[in-house]
């Protein structure tokens, strides 16, 4: 198939994606929508067979009536002008699992690898509810889509051997016929392929994750006689003994997936991707920052998909788009919690002037009165006092002089004092008695302003 080519009229094939034994795949653009897809069709030499034909139409069928965001989409079928049928699928950007694998080295990261399983095991519990069993699971069959935002998504592809639990029209597989690859079949499987069920995928999801833990398969033979004994007989191996550091749950679940009976497997493989959800959330040493579930991919920031298979060291986070429903206004936003935790700062001001204000007052509550008497040491001898504007100043001693009474305390007037006496106090007023004939200066009254002291001049 050249680049070029017209298929169906409609679209322009670009390169060829991949070819097998009776089909090929090619990137191609519709001519009207501009849009790339993806169309898979059989090459001449299987149109030969009918059965074949019949197969590929019937995954076509399959595939097309499945949802999934783990599963590829088929968005058209038809014909081409020689009668031969053709799938338009979505196209998908990466590799598959098979290759992403060797890149890696043969193994993935241990949370990779999970995250990885929960993805398939949601894919195929959609294909099982619709009543779809794919009967070919493997890392070939498992495509890791690289999204425009740069994460990956897996997607189960090639229904091909795809069994339809409800369909009984038709059995297209003969008893003794082997479909499916080998490394991959379940017990059952390699036994009779018509009694493969739901279960047997299980089986098949067991040997992907063993293989994307430990590096290869649990049953590897040099030929196919003993690979089918093993798989019929021979217990699975575990996975620590590949991969020591891995969790022992991991473990476990790889083991219930890899039971000869199926009756001991998981019912079903929404239980498998419960499991490995929980593992990934309840595990250190196992946490892929996304979980998958059947309905959508919920992607965290911290996880890096796929470094090892795509050679990426960062991964770019989407940036979020502004809210443009609302009024256009200032991008500088203060939220209730920082203006509830600004009110006290600015609240403070007030409260220092209130303190401050008592305070000054409380100081002139409390200084001397100018008028109190100053305390002399010489004998029968007092000073005016000497009013400073803020603190009291004890005068020098004045010349001794004899103070006249009032007159209205002449007659009682009792012997001459020969101590000056202190400044009184609230406390002094209240304990001692007031002299009759203390010594004052004649004018001090004076200074109060009041006329019922200037009666007595």
């Amino acid at each position: 198939m050249q680049p070029g080519t017209i298929l169906g009229e409609k679209f322009r094939v670009e390169r060829v994606l991949g070819e097998g034994g009776m089909g090929c795949v090619v990137e191609a653009t519709h001519l009207e929508l501009g849009t790339k897809v993806a169309i898979k069709f059989l090459l001449p030499s299987a149109l030969q067979n009918a059965e074949i034909v019949t197969r590929f139409e019937r995954e076509a069928r399959a595939t097309a009536a499945l949802q999934s965001d783990h599963i590829v989409n088929v968005t058209d079928v038809g014909r081409f002008p020689d009668g031969s049928p053709y799938m338009v699928m979505e196209y998908l950007s990466g590799c598959d699992l098979s290759t992403g694998l060797s890149r890696a080295g043969g193994r993935l990261p241990i949370a990779e690898a999970v995250a990885y399983g929960v993805q398939a095991a949601a894919g195929l519990a959609d294909a099982h509810d619709s009543g779809v069993v794919h009967r070919d699971i493997k890392p070939a069959n498992i495509f890791l889509h690289e999204r425009k935002d740069r994460r990956v998504v897996l997607k189960i592809v090639d229904f091909g051997i795809a069994k339809q639990t409800e369909d009984t029209s038709r059995n297209l597989t003969l008893a003794s016929a082997i479909m499916g690859s080998p490394k991959y079949m379940s017990p059952e499987q390699l036994r009779n392929s018509k009694s493969a069920d739901a279960r047997s995928d299980i089986w098949s999801l067991g040997v992907t994750l063993f293989e994307m833990v430990a590096g290869r398969t649990p049953f590897a033979a040099e030929s196919m006689a003993v690979l089918h004994a093993d798989i019929l007989h021979a217990p699975a191996p575990s996975v620590l003994e590949f991969r020591p550091e891995a969790p022992a749950d991991l473990d476990a679940i790889v083991q219930r997936c890899l039971a000869k009976d199926p009756a001991a497997r998981y019912a079903s493989t929404r239980d498998v991707m419960v499991a490995l959800e929980q593992l990934a959330m309840g595990t250190s040493s196992v946490a892929p920052s996304f979980v998958i579930t059947s309905e959508r991919m919920q992607t965290g920031a911290d996880f890096t998909p796929m470094p090892s298979v795509f050679d990426r060291t960062e991964i770019a986070e989407p940036t979020p788009m502004p809210d443009r429903t609302g009024p256009a206004v200032s991008n500088t936003k203060v939220s209730p919690e920082s203006e509830m935790s600004s009110a006290p700062a600015k609240a403070k001001w007030p409260l220092v002037v209130a303190i401050g204000a008592a305070l000054v007052v409380a100081a002139l509550a409390l200084r001397p009165k100018a008028d109190a008497p100053a305390v002399s040491a010489a004998p029968t001898a007092v000073a005016p006092p000497v009013v400073a504007p803020t603190t009291p100043v004890v005068a020098e001693p004045a010349k001794t002089h004899e103070a006249a009474p009032p007159a209205d305390v002449v007659d009682a007037a009792p012997p001459k004092s020969t101590v000056a006496p202190s400044s009184p106090t609230p406390a002094t007023k209240a304990a001692a008695p007031k002299p009759a004939a203390a010594a004052a200066p004649a004018k001090a009254p004076a200074k109060r302003g009041s006329s019922l002291d200037m009666s007595f001049d």
